[in-house]
């Protein structure tokens, strides 16, 4: 079952959830074709004043087998407005829009043993959700996740855009 995407709600709760899900095509903008399976809904606006000094997001550990490879996307909410960084200067990171938050998408690709006929990997993360995603074959994920939801002490030094 794909969980639909939601303000994090258990701030200061353990989170432990495991479970078999499908894939389904990616809604966000620029990503049309691609699958993904949300295991921690991505949380948008929960930093709805740019200059919040807290900003909520998950801290955890992830393990999963996939039906195909796969690769491990945890959207981090901008915190700071995208028109302070000069592109030209720094480049820029893979950014979409996520129900109205805007989201820089950290892709990890796993290195899978080739020796082993299954797509595995468990992994530490921290983040604004956790999703799992393919370029556009569908698949199947079996999971295990245990994380916490807290709190962030948001600091953004970014050089003048000149």
């Amino acid at each position: 079952m794909q969980l639909k995407e939601s303000q994090i709600d258990d701030i200061g709760n353990k989170i432990l959830k495991e479970g078999t899900i499908s894939s389904v095509p990616n809604p966000w903008p620029g990503h049309e074709g691609h699958q993904i399976a949300t295991i921690l809904p991505v949380s948008p606006g929960s930093n709805d004043n740019i200059s919040s000094t807290t900003n909520t997001g998950y801290t955890g550990l992830l393990t999963y087998t996939a039906s195909k490879p796969v690769q491990v996307i945890i959207p981090q909410e901008y915190t700071v407005n995208q028109s302070k960084i000069n592109a030209d200067k720094f480049g820029s990171g893979l950014v979409t829009s996520i129900d109205g938050g805007v989201f820089n998408l950290p892709v990890i690709q796993p290195a899978y043993n080739k020796d082993v006929p299954t797509f595995s990997y468990s992994m530490p993360f921290t983040g604004d959700g956790l999703v799992i995603h393919t370029f556009g074959d569908p698949f199947v994920v079996t999971y295990r996740v245990s994380a916490s939801a807290d709190e962030a002490n948001v600091i953004n030094e970014i050089e003048d855009n000149n």
